[in-house]
């Protein structure tokens, strides 16, 4: 009866152990966090409470990352982080109208020598700047405003980087920007309609909710994103219009009317996925044809917040607060996802394992890395090499 007993109790420890084991992504041949706002002597830190990373680009060498503040009453921070030194090399706090405070837009987007971010806030014209480096701190200039009323919801770049294309809140209008002629132009057909916000508002989500997201664009230059009720628009620069696909975005019953592209991914191919919104879905779209297919859920949570491509596979972030994120991998010739955990890394600052809870945004590095920004009030980089 005991060795019965003992049995029992040491197959539960292993169940146990191995859990807790599988939880956590063990990392590759290299990685490891740089603390961006723990004060360290002589070193530049973001100020505490303003440091929660949004979005991050790689650009010369040099990452540019803007920030959503966790405290109330402070605007978007812009910094650089040198990938030579691996420090931050400086920041500047974006601009606002007297008295108010401004969000950033999602995405953080770069042309061949300069950075571009945006900003939209209640009562506030959004404003797009472009970011230099210019001595110790990025160098900041306002170029403008889409439109008067409404704010920057989220940005792209145009694959020849000539042309910037967003989205406007609340109405979801489509704007581009002509980078050398320095003009904006409102494009119509991708507002969300009285019906959808209607549905959106009493699911009493939020009232940016359903609103797109992220943009990306096909192999010929045209351009996708969401409107209201799960639907995808396309812009089609050559004749400056936008269509409604046919085709929806996968959700799951009842969900429909929050549901959104969250992030895009391009392969070389042309093959284009998005992951959505409330569900946590992956699909795949067919520019050809506009046909999408859902490819299925990497793990519980919802909320695909980023995808990469690396050869052959996919590599995204799942799972937004209250859920931790999760790094998984899609095979995108066999299918079939892999739910690689939360990411456990070193943190030089302590010299000690780390976990992360709440990634926001990651990209790949000229060199071949994969970088992490946390969306935390104390972030980290993490750099992982496979």
């Amino acid at each position: 009866m005991r060795t019965i007993i003992f049995i029992i109790i040491s197959l539960v420890t292993l169940s146990i152990g191995a859990s807790k084991d599988e939880l956590y992504f063990k990392g590759g041949s290299e990685d490891f966090g740089i603390d961006l706002a723990h004060p360290e002597q002589g070193k530049i830190k973001l100020p505490v409470g303003s440091a929660n990373v949004s979005g991050i680009i790689e650009l010369n060498g040099t990452i540019y990352g803007i920030t959503k503040p966790q405290y109330q009453g402070r605007n978007p921070i812009v910094f650089s982080f040198s990938l030579q030194k691996n420090l931050t090399t400086g920041f500047t706090t974006l601009p606002s109208q007297p008295g108010k405070t401004v969000s950033p837009a999602y995405g953080i987007i770069a042309d061949s020598t300069q950075a571009f971010c945006a900003t939209y806030g209640k009562d506030s014209d959004g404003k797009l700047f472009s970011v230099k480096t210019a001595g110790a701190n990025p160098e900041i200039k306002e170029l403008g405003s889409p439109l008067k009323g409404e704010g920057i919801f989220c940005i792209a770049i145009s694959n020849n980087r000539k042309t910037i294309y967003g989205i406007l809140t609340p109405s979801n209008t489509f704007f581009t920007y002509n980078i050398t002629a320095s003009t904006f132009k409102i494009i119509k057909g991708a507002e969300i309609d009285s019906s959808s916000k209607s549905n959106a508002v009493s699911m009493h989500s939020g009232e940016n909710v359903h609103l797109c997201k992220s943009l990306i664009s096909d192999n010929s230059g045209r351009v996708y994103g969401s409107t209201g009720m799960g639907r995808i628009f396309r812009f089609d620069p050559a004749t400056e219009s936008i269509a409604i696909l046919k085709a929806e975005l996968p959700y799951i019953q009842f969900r429909k009317a929050t549901n959104r592209v969250e992030s895009w991914a391009r392969t070389a191919d042309g093959t284009i996925y998005g992951g959505t919104s409330i569900d946590g879905i992956l699909f795949k779209l067919n520019p050809e044809n506009g046909t999408v297919t859902n490819l299925g859920k990497p793990t519980h949570a919802g909320n695909i917040t980023s995808l990469i491509v690396d050869g052959s596979a996919l590599f995204g972030i799942c799972g937004t607060d209250p859920e931790y994120s999760h790094l998984f991998k899609y095979d995108a010739e066999n299918g079939g996802f892999e739910d690689l955990g939360i990411l456990r890394f070193k943190n030089t600052l302590i010299n000690a394992r780390h976990m992360s809870y709440s990634i926001a945004s990651m990209i790949k590095l000229t060199d071949g890395r994969i970088i992490f920004a946390e969306g935390d009030l104390l972030p980290n980089l993490i750099f992982w090499k496979k």
